[in-house]
């Protein structure tokens, strides 16, 4: 039998069997099998039932638990009786969550059977997470090595580790479940823990005159999350106010400044926010849209910058790819699609032969290679040049360049989103010819729009084109050349004629519920830390 989350939701035949798994099977899989039957993770026709690899038979849910579960609507934790696993129980089972790795071996060692059929609940919460519901368990066990680098995958063990442990315990049950289902648990579950939603001041403020989509997507996700109340950032709430996490996105721009003075101002603000969070145990989530910053720092900043991430508790990665090199714990959650963000404008048919860059102009994103390769094309194609340039000698050098060409369009300036679809639908091909390329809003700006884009070739610009689909991720080796930008134009309009690029696992809705599980998990991890007070530079 092939099972899927999805037939098991269904209820094929007499429904899906799930078996949750723990050592003494009276603190985390009766936990775990009342909130997934409480849920319908996998509908309301499957059988969840749970064992013990060291199971206490006979006994019922362990008393601080109980005392936890008994305060959550529909569950009664009265009824439950611990039994030891057998070989039979597994082979009846179509799935087996285990709570750890250690009780994952030992489902394996008693049934290797079983192997393609069992998973860590985070484990799985995290494969559904990246790879959806409609793929088989086989399927998924395949795609076990894409498991996010850094991330653990057991469930805190809260036996004899008192009341705050059972809490924690299940609220990591709760967080994986929300992962599996993509659905934010109730509010009665998260009121009756004690558990009040965490204020999370983001490092990101909304300007009106110039939107983030990412940011203002994520704020959107959040708002009625029931376990988080998310802030734009301001210095006063940054300095006075309560925080529970801070979200990071691009820290060295909160010590940037155009003059000296309001250099010095921010470093000064920055370095007193560093010392209040060390004293107070406010967590850091940091999220790694680069993995360097683009411009060179100064010592002060560097020492800056040194000092903040000491305080990290998390880390988000928004590409499966990146490299781990932190003490923190990192959680891949990708960066959403703008399917419904553009769904409001109108979009213009491809030219033929037209080619388009937009974005922010700097030197890494290669924009004078990409200007000066098109002018050797010698042919009936067109170049859109749309963006806001980081100085003025890079400006002048890409106009000067453009201005021997009437075949190429440059505008300068922040691009208004009408104007923004315009200019990405009337290209057939986007050209993004980066430098450095480890996640682009760009890419995903112009899938979203089904534009094809031309891209170097590196393990993220792989791993994309094997989400979305191949054809829509033209990637190349080497510089690029005239050629290969002319061949790729030309097989653009057949590309989008073949239909949409598969973004399905860039939903917002989840994002959001991601997100809320990582800040709980920081916001933990912050207060177990001691006190203290950073140098801040």
């Amino acid at each position: 039998m092939t099972t899927s989350l999805n037939t098991l939701v269904a209820g094929v035949g007499d429904g899906g069997r799930v078996l949750v798994v723990c050592t003494g099977n009276i603190c985390r899989s009766p936990a775990a099998e009342f909130l997934l039957a409480r849920s319908q993770a996998f509908g309301p026709g499957a059988s969840i039932e749970s064992a013990g690899v060291g199971a206490v038979v006979g006994s019922g849910v362990d008393k601080p638990m109980r005392a936890v579960l008994d305060r959550i609507p529909g569950i009664d934790a009265n009824s439950h009786v611990a039994r030891q696993i057998t070989p039979e129980l597994i082979d009846s089972a179509d799935l087996i969550i285990t709570m750890s790795t250690g009780q994952l071996s030992k489902v394996h060692s008693m049934a290797p059977q079983a192997f393609g059929k069992a998973f860590t609940l985070r484990e799985l919460a995290h494969l559904v997470r990246l790879h959806g519901r409609a793929l088989s368990l086989s399927e998924l066990h395949a795609r076990r090595s894409t498991f996010p680098r850094g991330v653990s995958k057991e469930i805190a063990d809260p036996y004899r580790r008192g009341n705050a442990a059972m809490k924690k315990s299940v609220l990591e049950i709760i967080h994986a479940i929300e992962m599996l289902t993509s659905v934010p648990a109730p509010a009665d579950q998260l009121a009756v823990l004690g558990t009040k939603p965490l204020t999370v001041l983001s490092s990101s403020q909304l300007h009106p005159d110039r939107v983030n989509p990412y940011m203002l997507q994520l704020f959107k996700a959040l708002e009625t999350h029931p376990s988080v109340t998310y802030l734009q950032f301001s210095w006063r709430t940054a300095l006075r106010g309560h925080i529970d996490v801070f979200h990071s996105h691009w820290p060295d721009a909160k010590v940037e400044g155009a003059s000296a003075f309001t250099r010095w101002k921010r470093r000064f603000a920055f370095r007193w926010m560093t010392r209040r969070f060390a004293r107070r145990k406010t967590a850091v989530v940091q999220t790694m849209h680069n993995l360097k910053p683009h411009e060179n720092q100064s010592a002060t900043n560097q020492k800056l910058m040194a000092n903040f991430r000491r305080l990290e508790s998390m880390r988000i990665a928004i590409n499966p790819t990146t490299p781990h090199d932190s003490g923190a714990p990192i959680e891949t959650i990708v960066h959403g699609h703008s399917i419904d963000w553009f769904n409001t404008y109108s979009k213009q048919t491809a030219e033929p032969g037209r080619v388009a860059y937009f974005g922010l102009i700097r030197e890494y994103k290669g924009v004078l290679d990409l200007v000066q390769t098109f002018i050797e094309t010698r042919e009936s194609l067109t170049l859109s040049i749309s963006g806001h340039p980081n100085s003025e000698e890079l400006a002048h050098k890409i106009s000067t360049i453009a201005d021997t060409d009437e075949r190429i369009e440059v505008t300068y300036g922040y691009i208004e989103e009408p104007d923004l679809v315009e200019a990405i639908t009337r290209a057939s091909l986007i050209a993004l010819p980066y430098r450095e390329l480890h996640n682009s809003g760009a890419a995903l700006t112009a899938l979203s729009l089904n534009r094809p884009v031309l891209v170097p070739r590196n393990e993220s610009t792989d791993a994309l084109a094997t989400e979305v689909g191949e054809q829509w991720v033209i990637r190349y080796d080497g510089p690029l050349t005239a050629e290969l930008l002319a061949k790729s134009v030309h097989q653009a309009p057949e590309i989008i004629a073949s239909g949409t690029p598969d973004l399905s696992l860039r939903d917002w809705n989840l994002a959001g519920v991601q997100h809320a599980a990582v800040f709980a998990e920081a916001a933990f991890r912050a207060s177990m830390r001691p006190a203290k007070r950073s140098d801040g530079a």
